[in-house]
């Protein structure tokens, strides 16, 4: 009666859109954390993953000036898994997989 079934989920991904500002990128090529902040929520750390927005930052940059407020539309990958009966975010578990906006074309 009380043993955990197989089929009961212990991991789950989604793929969330958000419209955040960029509170602080990391300007190197490779998949780093960079830190975002939706309205009215706290703060958080991604890594970017997004392969046009690294090629960018290596080859030509990206098209905005470094400023404060830089709105971004940003898809990310969240994994979470069971802990005592609770979704937990996994270590390192928010990437950022596309920048919807600004375009990167």
């Amino acid at each position: 009666l009380w043993a955990v079934r197989e089929s009961d989920e212990q991991a789950k991904v989604s793929y969330p859109v958000l419209d955040v500002i960029l509170v602080k990128p990391a300007l190197v090529h490779t998949p780093r954390a960079w830190t975002f902040k939706p309205e009215g929520l706290p703060e958080f750390d991604a890594v970017m993953r997004d392969p046009l927005v690294l090629d960018a930052i290596e080859q030509r940059g990206l098209p905005e000036r470094l400023r404060e407020g830089i709105v971004m539309t940003i898809r990310l990958e969240v994994k979470e898994v069971m802990v005592d009966g609770q979704w937990k975010l996994e270590r390192g578990g928010r990437s950022v997989v596309k920048v919807i906006s600004p375009k990167l074309d």
